[in-house]
């Protein structure tokens, strides 16, 4: 099969969506199909070092999208890319994001009558806080409405999750439509034997079970704060607990702010960008995950976590409820609600019996988000996909 995958967000950009088209464009290709990238990047040498396949990548112009730092707002109608994807003669498009590239690659299968899917991300409502529009209900209908729209052209839509599949039904998605979980390199994050751990945790200088956590983007939309103020609560009674934070954003120099004026700033280890199996060894250095975001969807860093043998400490939102069971491999509490936050935080650090326990489950419970299992529901989405615009046309 000839797959082409369309992305706007792409290395050296760092998130989920970017982790899920380089893992499906590596899987794919090792199953034998014939896979190519559309993609934007700020910096083509870096995505083309970064990726870990060799699947062709062909980018599109693109300039900085000043309202969100960091990403890329592409040209839809980069003639260059366009010859390239003929060149190539898709068997079927899959976009993944619903921006310039994402409505290239719909127009591109629209004029050149080839079948395309669309794997929708990602809770756009909740993220207008960048343009001060999170608190109107029109600019929240208005970004659904504009979704669904769009991915009402596709012949097939991929939601990583049950809820955001019921929040683009409810809103109006009329399309055939499949739940397609994230997958994660269950390899590379691991747990640690208690060799390595202690191996580790000498390498980052951290203590034995009280070390927390955070792995992603460091924006305002993720309650970054939020974990640092609950995080303030359990070294006021544990002098020797640490926080590592791995990512960055936009809300970094807040963030560093915040922990001086809670006075925890030498607990708290900022490490930057990490990749690869940097990444994976700073994740399973520590014991306990940690997120307050509200709005994920099926976060590939949590997945991650759960991989590396943590537990979770998260907020009952989202898709968080589909891959955190309370009690059982982490814990759940009220989005916001930092002092129920801090206790389940509390919790976990004092009862190494009651960590590992549920560190087990957490791992258990990530086993069937394997790149065998994902590889299979792609396959399976292509090929119905392929024969509906078959016998559509």
């Amino acid at each position: 099969m000839k797959i082409a995958i369309f992305s706007d967000t792409y290395y050296p950009q760092v998130n989920g969506v970017v982790s899920v088209v380089d893992r499906s464009a590596a899987i794919l290709s090792a199953r034998g199909h014939d896979v190519a990238l559309f993609v934007a990047s700020g910096d083509a040498e870096q995505a083309l070092n970064a990726r870990g396949h060799r699947v062709p990548i062909t980018f599109f112009h693109s300039i900085p999208a000043f309202v969100y730092p960091g990403e890329r707002v592409a040209w839809p109608y980069d003639r260059d890319v366009l010859q390239e994807l003929w060149a190539f003669a898709p068997d079927v498009i899959h976009f993944h994001t619903p921006f310039g590239v994402g409505r290239a690659a719909l127009r591109a299968a629209e004029k050149n009558d080839v079948a395309i899917v669309g794997t929708h991300h990602t809770f756009f409502d909740q993220y207008l806080s960048h343009v001060k529009l999170d608190k109107q209900a029109w600019a929240q209908r208005l970004a659904w409405k504009g979704t669904v729209r769009l991915y009402n052209r596709a012949d097939l839509v991929i939601s990583p999750s049950h809820i955001l599949a019921d929040s683009l039904r409810e809103h109006g998605l009329r399309t055939n439509m499949r739940t397609v979980p994230n997958s994660v390199d269950t390899k590379r994050f691991r747990p640690a034997s208690a060799e390595e751990k202690t191996v580790l945790k000498q390498q980052y200088g951290l203590p034995d079970n009280m070390s927390f956590v955070y792995m992603g983007r460091m924006s305002e939309e993720k309650s970054v704060d939020v974990v640092l103020r609950a995080f303030s609560e359990v070294h006021a009674q544990l002098p020797h607990a640490v926080l590592m934070l791995v990512g960055s954003g936009p809300a970094e120099r807040q963030l560093r702010t915040l922990t001086e004026e809670l006075g925890i700033a030498d607990a708290v280890r900022f490490t930057g960008t990490l990749r690869g199996d940097e990444l994976a060894e700073a994740v399973r250095a520590n014991n306990i995950f940690v997120t307050a975001s509200a709005t994920e969807n099926m976060p590939i860093s949590v997945l991650e976590g759960m991989a590396s043998g943590l537990p979770v400490v998260g907020v009952q939102e989202r898709g968080m409820r589909e891959l955190v069971r309370h009690g059982e491999n982490g814990f759940l509490s009220e989005a916001g609600d930092y002092m129920s936050f801090s206790a389940d935080m509390f919790m976990l650090a004092t009862d190494v019996v009651l960590c590992t326990r549920m560190g087990r489950t957490a791992r258990a419970t990530v086993k069937r988000f394997g790149e065998d299992a994902f590889g299979d529901a792609l396959e399976e989405a292509y090929t119905e996909c392929i024969e509906k615009h078959r016998n559509s046309t």
